[in-house]
């Protein structure tokens, strides 16, 4: 069982290109290639829109 977690947590970390214990979290959220025509929405609108605290009181 201990060798199934392994292999599965190097296959992350290969994914994630991790080194030495950190990874690059921009190139994680936006990676190199994404030719995806939506990938700009893949973290919601980055604007001042309202915050969770106004969404919370719409259900008070």
């Amino acid at each position: 069982m201990l060798n199934f977690i392994e292999e599965r947590l190097n296959k992350m970390i290969g994914i994630w290109r991790i080194k030495n214990g950190t990874a690059n979290l921009q190139e994680m959220a936006l990676p190199k290639g994404d030719m995806r025509e939506d990938r700009d929405l893949l973290h919601g609108p980055q604007s001042q829109g309202i915050d969770q605290d106004d969404i919370d009181s719409l259900f008070d």
